[in-house]
């Protein structure tokens, strides 16, 4: 059985984590830029 397309891809994503600190994960910051939220540290 074949996956959609979207399944792969969320698949690639699998343990794509924060990094603790102040440093942040590339694609996550991408994905909150996406959604337009802002990033707010605490």
């Amino acid at each position: 059985m074949n996956d959609p397309k979207w399944v792969a891809q969320a698949r690639g994503y699998v343990g794509v984590r924060e990094i603790k600190g102040g440093s942040h994960h590339p694609k996550i910051l991408e994905w909150w830029r996406a959604i337009g939220a802002s990033l707010v540290e605490g």
